[in-house]
């Protein structure tokens, strides 16, 4: 919601807005077409949470949420494209005589979205959120639910991949402004990070401190690499961007929770003598307290086959981001009186 907020003009403070009603600067903000989205996003979060996992795809309740999803989302797009022919009216100003006609505000600027390094750098963003965000929420589950380890050691041991992304985010920031290029940053930073996710996805409950280690270390430089381009590249769209990164990461994780939460349902129930309510209900950390000794290590498998299958997700995710940047501009940014 603070996302789709932050689409508020910030020229509202100035003329000529500064003369306008309350009602008319309310009107300007876009807050219809902001509730109209988010209202569009709930139901598409609420049908890839319920999917498979709380009720079946083919309940009302699921297809019920993408129906409405794909109605508000055309009732949004209708929005933005005819509010572009709306005006609002400003009283005079001390050096403009008479009203002045001012521009209705849309909340998703058209005219910005259908420049294609925008439009190309919000996909890359959407698409590269929700992988990070995939594999920083389920590193720990890989920790705690298949290795075993408390949650203070998980803390430590997902460390390489914070401090590896903002290391490598400093240098290659460093890299662009001096050289002025990013395409090559996002296609060596993109390649990267989907080397290193599907990495990642080979982890095991046996897989020795280098690879876990190392893999982190490899995913984290390719992410890192990349995330500084799209707002480098798009100082005009930057509020798109900042919008399409949340989008993507509320989606993304949605789509890697319901694999997640379907693999481990299915695993789980082919174990005989698991209280499979409490398992999913206790997460990583409180396994040994619901699982008995002789089944914690199938259990402990399952997990690890149901992390695997979300990070699998984030391989999707950065390879689709991966061809993105071929349709972006090859074009040099000048720095500020550089």
């Amino acid at each position: 919601m603070c996302a789709i907020f932050s689409f508020c003009p910030s020229s509202l403070g100035g003329a000529p807005y500064k003369n306008l009603p309350f009602r008319q600067k309310l009107t300007s903000l876009g807050l219809k077409s902001a509730l109209i989205l988010a209202s569009t996003l709930v139901c598409l979060i609420l049908a890839l949470q319920w999917g498979g996992s709380v009720y079946p795809w083919s309940d009302s309740r699921v297809w019920g949420c993408f129906l409405g999803f794909g109605l508000l989302l055309a009732l949004f797009g209708y929005m933005q494209y005819h509010q572009k022919d709306e005006y609002v009216i400003a009283a005079s100003t001390p050096t403009n005589a008479g009203l002045n006609l001012i521009r209705s505000q849309c909340l998703v600027p058209l005219r910005v979205l259908s420049q294609r390094s925008v439009l190309l750098g919000c996909i890359f963003s959407c698409l590269l959120q929700g992988a990070m965000m995939t594999q920083t929420y389920y590193l720990p589950f890989y920790f705690q639910a298949v290795r075993g380890t408390d949650a203070q050691t998980s803390g430590f041991s997902i460390l390489p991949y914070g401090v590896t992304i903002s290391i490598a985010t400093l240098i290659s920031g460093t890299l662009v402004t001096l050289s002025g290029f990013y395409v090559p940053f996002m296609w060596v930073g993109s390649g990267i990070f989907v080397a290193g996710s599907g990495l990642l996805y080979t982890l095991s409950r046996s897989s020795p401190f280098a690879k876990w280690f190392g893999y982190q270390v490899f995913t984290g430089t390719g992410y890192g690499v990349m995330v500084v381009l799209a707002a480098a590249d798009i100082p005009l769209g930057s509020t798109l961007v900042i919008l399409a990164q949340c989008l993507g990461g509320s989606i993304g994780l949605a789509i890697a929770e319901n694999v997640f939460r379907n693999a481990l349902h299915t695993h789980l129930l082919a174990l005989q003598g698991v209280d499979v309510p409490a398992v999913e209900a206790a997460g990583g950390a409180e396994l040994q307290n619901v699982v008995p000794v002789e089944l914690l290590g199938p259990v402990r498998d399952a997990f690890r086959v149901a992390v695997s299958d979300a990070f699998l997700v984030a391989v999707g995710l950065g390879g689709v981001a991966f061809l993105a940047f071929v349709g972006m501009e090859r074009k040099r940014i000048i720095a500020k009186g550089g």
